[in-house]
């Protein structure tokens, strides 16, 4: 329904993260997928209705709502402006205390474009959170598609280009990062992670730092990313530029 599709949280008051409705179909309820974020600190956002009935306690647009437990179905009531119930539904919500959160919203507050065609690139705002709930940094990017055979898979990976080398979730200054969408058949999600793990401790040049993180897109959850530095001639994790390497090492006195 359009009034629940209206329906989002914030514990910031929508400045810098957004937290939208997920319905699953198949089930025909709605889902708040919340991030390591305190408890009593959620407030809930609408527009085409005059207030909400959330378990009981009449609520305004931008109103803390009572404190929830995760996955328990909570009954939301809809108001009309003579104070009458014309929608109701149940939400659930779920919980993720233990991973941080990124939320990136582009220019046109829709990822219909750049899922499109993956070297459309746009302007965005990122803001990333630790366990706690705390704010750890904000920032502009590009943003654009990432990936090849993986660009088909329902997650997608993306690449970030930041405005400015930032510490990101206590890595190293990143000038260029991805968010790895990490789909594969066997062991999703922690293939890569042992890799750089391993690679870091073993000293290996050119390891790259990463986090995983729960990643929310123009407000919709979008699922759980591997965020990562990238290896490239201008990247945060720099390597040699071969072209320059032979010029150098091959003058044009070294062709006669």
């Amino acid at each position: 329904h359009f009034i629940f599709d209206d329906i989002s949280f914030s514990s910031d008051g929508k400045q810098l993260q957004e937290i939208k409705l997920y319905r699953d179909e198949d089930f025909d309820s709605y889902h708040a997928y919340i991030p390591a974020l305190p408890k009593d600190s959620l407030h809930i956002y609408f527009n085409h209705c005059k207030g909400v009935i959330f378990d009981g306690t009449e609520l305004s647009s931008g109103d803390a709502i009572p404190i929830v437990e995760s996955g328990i179905p909570y009954l939301v009531q809809a108001l009309t402006w003579t104070d009458e119930i014309f929608w109701e539904d149940y939400i659930t919500f779920y919980f993720c205390e233990t991973v941080p959160s990124m939320f990136v919203t582009t220019e046109n507050n829709t990822m219909e474009y750049i899922n499109a065609d993956k070297t459309v690139k746009e302007s965005a705002t990122f803001a990333t959170y630790n366990c706690d709930g705390s704010l750890d940094t904000i920032g502009y990017c590009n943003f654009s598609g990432r990936g090849y055979s993986s660009w088909s898979r329902s997650q997608k990976s993306y690449n970030l280009n930041l405005s400015d080398a930032t510490s990101v979730l206590g890595m190293n200054s990143v000038a260029r990062c991805a968010l790895l969408a990490n789909y594969s058949s066997e062991f999703p999600q922690i293939k890569n992670k042992i890799a750089f793990e391993l690679a870091e401790k073993l000293d290996l040049p050119y390891t790259t730092q990463s986090e995983f993180v729960q990643v929310y897109l123009n407000g919709h959850y979008n699922g759980l990313y591997l965020l990562t530095q990238r290896i490239d001639v201008d990247g945060s994790v720099k390597i040699n530029n071969l072209d320059e390497a032979n010029e150098l090492l091959n003058s044009e006195e070294d062709y006669h």
